[in-house]
């Protein structure tokens, strides 16, 4: 899940860019989930992460383990995800 203010200047980069991480991570198994931060402050609870935190993103294994990665730069969510 990536939670990012969609009326922020960076949105368009990173809509950008999780079009191209969607399209080369297509059918393995991998799930995106844009969520507006002004928009998802009952998510933002749950998971105990602030706005001043953003954009970050949430990874939730399938053991239920939660991955936080904080102040994330469009440029590295491909490395990010590999890992």
């Amino acid at each position: 899940m990536l939670f990012v203010n969609f009326t922020g200047s960076l949105f368009s980069s990173f809509k950008s860019k999780l079009h191209e991480l969607a399209a080369e991570h297509k059918g393995k198994g991998t799930m995106f989930l844009v969520g507006d931060f002004d928009a998802s402050k009952n998510a933002l609870d749950f998971f105990g992460v602030k706005a001043e935190q953003a954009p970050l993103i949430i990874v939730q294994t399938d053991a239920i383990e939660k991955l936080l990665k904080v102040q994330v730069r469009f440029d590295d969510l491909a490395s990010w995800l590999k890992e």
